[in-house]
């Protein structure tokens, strides 16, 4: 078992001069016809259904291509990425995780070339934290004002106080320390007090 010197935060780029729009994607192509079957649903785990069927998206006319791509239809607990992001993914060492082609118009072109890319959530994970080198904070002003710092040692002392925090305002920092049973490069969460999202080590 090792704890990675450094985890981060995996967020789509909101710089207009990178992705031109944000989001890139935010609706369907009003020009095909939307699956009748929920596409979008994944089970407490986060895990689609095998034969699922993904609309068809339609890019922003100001939006540029770039490796990973902010949309609002496939929510944040999934990544749309492109065909050479997911050729990098692929040679990582990840937990068990889930791809599945999309299409979107982009200036007036069907592009094949983009995944849905999701990693299958685990409570486990949770177990993956070194919680002594990890920070909690309480805050003000939607996590802007750090007030106090806490320690905690283990994952039930924190899912003890959970409502606590909660009602508190408490969140984890960013740069956080993880304790990796299999040295993941990506781990994905999304049941507080951790940060929601996708997290990679250092090395990814």
């Amino acid at each position: 078992m090792t704890v990675s010197a450094s985890t981060y935060l995996i967020k789509n780029s909101t710089d207009m001069d990178v992705v031109g729009d944000y989001d890139q994607i935010q609706e369907f192509s009003r020009t095909h016809p939307i699956p009748q079957k929920p596409y979008f649903h994944q089970d407490e785990y986060g895990r689609f259904d095998e034969d699922i069927e993904f609309p068809v998206y339609r890019m922003q006319s100001k939006a540029k291509l770039t490796d990973l791509i902010s949309n609002v239809p496939l929510s944040s607990d999934n990544l749309m990425i492109s065909r050479r992001c997911l050729g990098l993914l692929e040679k990582m060492n990840l937990p068990d995780f889930q791809v599945f082609p999309l299409k979107f118009i982009y200036k007036g072109n069907m592009n094949l070339d983009y995944y849905a890319f999701s990693i299958v959530r685990q409570i486990s994970f949770l177990n993956y934290i070194s919680w002594e080198h990890s920070r909690f904070y309480k805050t003000t002003n939607w996590n802007r004002n750090l007030i106090e710092e806490y320690v905690f040692h283990s994952t039930e002392e924190v899912l003890k106080n959970q409502k606590e925090f909660s009602d508190a305002g408490f969140g984890l920092k960013v740069d956080i320390k993880l304790l990796y049973q299999n040295d993941y490069n990506i781990i994905h969460f999304s049941r507080y007090p951790m940060t929601l999202g996708f997290i990679c080590s250092e090395h990814a």
